[in-house]
């Protein structure tokens, strides 16, 4: 808040021991401007002027700003309106000092010159502090001098007391009353956090595959409606929470695409900068999109490939998880949640995507273990490397199949040009017995990676938007190592090309326009082109 102080100045004449007279006041004002009841006449010398001054209102033929005409007791060439004159309504009082009736000055107003013989015309010079305390009598003059010099005394003692405290002492105090104004000024954090963020989503897809079979019908999709719910229980204790509609409608129709998922919800503590502790549901620390999905943060429509086929994200699990900050541009996060489950004897060699139990009365007889690593050694550059592993795939109901995910990645942003890479790799080991137990079939090794370049022309548009053409491309396999006696699918061999445009009207807000090329080693790549809006609060 802005304070503005409005001073006020006047300045007044001090009073003679008689009462100086209102227009109106009881008892008439005689010749010399007195007060007949009170006051003896007027005498010349001094004494008479200091009398007709303190009756006085305004010089000749001058009017009050207040009040009427002044009386002719008042006017120029009377003794009564020789000393004084009236300013903003207020009886103001000069001093005539030791001089006579002849020297006093012209009455601010009057029309003839003061006094009555009108010889001297100067104005006279401002009372001083001394005139004006010397103006009344001696007792009053007295009593005038005793407050002012009890408070000379009291601010010498007050000087006394604070020069006594040392330099430390005061510095405390500034310190002390400067951290309580910090206090009342900043506002209190709210409890409460909402947010969310959504994407839509149309897909034009080619009229036949590689291989000449026929395509898709062209779609338009409300893939994702998220929203966050958050609560801060202390300064270390929060809740965090998401829920997301997929596909628009979910009910228990089979022929509705879409689902209703607790993407996250857990408590957080986070009491030291090097450790803090979640417990409940929450996302795998597993590659770039994983953890930071909002359709502001990527380029193109859809998310990569290889972090939706080889990491199958969004990926989120239940359980517990230690993070913190162990240096500068240096963090961790370590958890131990409820992993995948392999049902025996099915086929998975399109990927481990669709082993995600999400918490929904997730088999936990077999724990799985991740640790991720984020550097940040410069602005503009960051990777990580992520490790997942889980023991058994298949929980314990049939041959054991044990599975390690890695994965690495670097982020670069300079000025307009930005880029980052990926690469994620599965190792199973048990496929074999997978295989000849119960006829499942899953390959040893699975890996992808891609690599993307942008440039943002944000210099080109009103400040706060931003566009940035883009390229991404992208290699994977699901079937990269089979065991023997799985047969290779050769479709699982696939490279993408995506060349697009991102446009930010807003920085919550994007627009995505781009063209995807498919290929892989069975001809049926299908290419499209999409379009599509998302934002975030």
């Amino acid at each position: 808040m802005r304070f503005t102080s409005f001073d006020h100045f006047t300045h007044d004449c001090a009073v003679g021991a008689a009462s100086r007279p209102r227009f109106g006041a009881s008892g008439p004002a005689g010749p010399a401007g007195r007060d007949r009841r009170r006051e003896p006449a007027p005498t010349g010398g001094p004494a008479g002027c200091d009398a007709g001054a303190a009756g006085a209102e305004v010089g000749a033929n001058s009017r009050s700003r207040s009040g009427p005409p002044a009386p002719p007791a008042l006017r120029a060439g009377s003794p009564a309106g020789a000393g004084s004159y009236r300013r903003s309504g207020r009886l103001r009082r000069r001093s005539c000092g030791s001089r006579g009736r002849s020297e006093l000055p012209l009455a601010i107003g009057a029309v003839g010159p003061v006094g009555p013989a009108g010889r001297d015309r100067r104005r006279e010079p401002a009372p001083t502090s001394a005139q004006r305390l010397g103006a009344g009598s001696s007792g009053r003059g007295v009593g005038r001098l005793f407050p002012i010099a009890l408070s000379l005394l009291f601010l010498v003692a007050a000087a006394g007391v604070a020069g006594a405290a040392t330099n430390a002492e005061l510095e405390q105090r500034i310190d002390a009353l400067a951290a309580e104004l910090a206090a009342q000024r900043t506002p209190a954090k709210p409890k409460v956090s909402i947010g969310g963020y959504g994407e839509l989503h149309y897909n034009n897809f080619d009229g036949e595959r590689d291989d000449g079979s026929a395509g898709s019908a062209d779609t338009i999709d409300l893939h994702r409606f998220v929203l966050f719910f958050g609560y801060q229980f202390s300064d270390t204790v929060s809740f965090r929470s998401e829920v997301e509609v997929e596909h628009a409608v979910a009910s228990h129709e089979d022929e509705d695409p879409g689902e209703v998922e607790i993407e996250q919800a857990y408590i957080e503590w986070a009491g030291r900068p090097w450790l803090g502790v979640r417990g409940g549901l929450f996302l795998v620390p597993v590659g770039i999109l994983n953890e930071t999905h909002e359709p502001p943060t990527f380029f193109g429509v859809e998310r990569n490939q290889v972090e939706t086929r080889i990491i199958p994200t969004t990926w989120r699990e239940a359980g517990v998880q230690l993070f913190g900050e162990v240096a500068q541009g240096v963090a961790y996060q370590v958890g131990l949640h409820s992993g995948l489950a392999l049902e025996p004897g099915s086929d998975v060699r399109g990927g481990l995507r669709g082993l995600r139990q999400g918490a929904a009365e997730a088999t936990a007889e077999r724990l799985a273990v991740s640790a991720a690593v984020r550097v940040a050694p410069r602005a503009g550059l960051s990777g990580g490397i992520s490790l997942v592993y889980q023991n058994d795939l298949t929980q314990g109901a049939g041959a054991k199949v044990s599975a390690l995910l890695s994965e690495a990645h670097l982020q670069y942003r300079r000025g307009p040009v930005e880029a980052r890479g990926l690469y994620a790799r599965w190792d199973v080991d048990g496929a074999d017995d997978f295989f000849t137990d119960g006829g499942g079939q899953i390959a040893d090794t699975q890996q992808g990676w891609y690599v993307e370049a942008a440039y943002h022309l944000a210099r080109l548009l009103p400040e706060g938007q931003d566009v940035a053409p883009f390229v991404r491309y992208e290699q994977l396999d699901t079937n990269d190592g089979l065991p023997t006696g799985v047969a290779r699918d050769p479709s699982r061999d696939e490279r993408v090309t995506t060349a697009g445009l991102n446009y930010w009207p807003t920085e919550q807000v994007v627009v995505k326009v781009d063209v995807q090329d498919f290929h892989n080693d069975a001809g049926t790549g299908l290419d499209r082109w999409n379009v599509g809006v998302g934002w975030w609060f």
